[in-house]
């Protein structure tokens, strides 16, 4: 048998869709769905939120923040108990936020007599209590936070008028020293 130079065949059929077997033949691209671009859209929302968090301001006058009188100091001091709170700061008298009124009244009679709404404010509160607590004893206590140059006859007034109106217990509010 002679020898012959190589020669390069190619079967038939082997590049071709005809002919070739199912594992050789060229597949259809696939049209893959679009994916969101969640990382980018993550940055945007980073951005907008770091932007609206440093750009933010808020006004004192939002109504939220009651004036908190300038109490007196003290160094053996406990922690508030929940109770109501009644804040005496010149003529505004606040019950735990909200206004209890006669405050002017009081400073202008210039003696000691019952805050009537003042009266009804806690009276009311430890009302609801009793019906929130059927079977509990009303522990009775009322915090106070006078201000320091609160005359004498307003603090006795107050004084007076949460005891008359079921709290026999009286807190001081304090700021520690």
């Amino acid at each position: 048998m002679p020898v012959r130079a190589p020669r390069t065949t190619i079967a038939r059929g082997l590049f071709c869709r005809r002919g070739a077997p199912e594992r050789l033949r060229p597949r259809p691209a696939r049209i893959a769905a679009p994916k969101p671009m969640t990382n980018a859209m993550l940055d945007i929302l980073l951005c907008v939120l770091f932007f609206l968090i440093v750009r933010f301001e808020s006004s004192g006058e939002c109504g939220c923040i009651t004036p908190w009188p300038n109490v007196p100091a003290a160094r053996n001091t406990a922690d508030l108990v929940d109770a109501p709170l009644v804040t005496v700061a010149g003529a505004q008298i606040l019950v735990d936020g909200s206004s209890a009124g006669g405050g002017d009244a009081l400073l202008a009679s210039r003696r000691m007599q019952r805050v009537d709404d003042l009266f009804t404010t806690l009276r009311t509160k430890r009302e609801i209590w009793k019906q929130l607590h059927p079977r509990g004893a009303f522990p009775g206590i009322v915090a106070l936070a006078i201000d320091e140059g609160t005359p004498a006859f307003v603090v006795k007034s107050v004084v007076q008028t949460s005891a008359l109106a079921g709290y026999p217990s009286i807190h001081l509010v304090t700021r520690r020293d």
